[in-house]
């Protein structure tokens, strides 16, 4: 996107059960919710979050609201999800693109 800053942003999930386990390719967590319509919910993790939401938004995302370090965004079709601040040396080029 001109002028936006180079981003990385994460292309993998973390371990089952672990939030830390890097170890897999993709995981799933799993949450029981008490009520509720069922969901899948997704957090992007981008060194960048400002230029991934504009990033986004260009692909029809829209803001919600910012929540201290990430971003609440919805889909087209009005599905919620994450942008959030990735962890210092968590992105790397084994498990993340980088958008130019």
């Amino acid at each position: 996107m001109p002028g936006a800053h180079h981003d990385r942003v994460a292309r993998h999930g973390v371990g089952v059960g672990d939030p830390h386990d890097r170890s897999v390719d993709f995981g799933l967590l799993v949450q029981k919710l008490d009520s509720g319509q069922p969901r899948v919910h997704l957090d992007v993790h981008t060194d960048d979050v400002d230029a991934e939401v504009a990033r986004l938004e260009a692909l029809g995302a829209t803001r919600v609201r910012r929540v201290a370090h990430l971003w609440i965004v919805r889909d087209p079709a009005g599905l919620p999800f994450c942008v959030t601040t990735a962890r210092p040396g968590e992105l790397d080029e084994t498990n993340s693109s980088l958008w130019e």
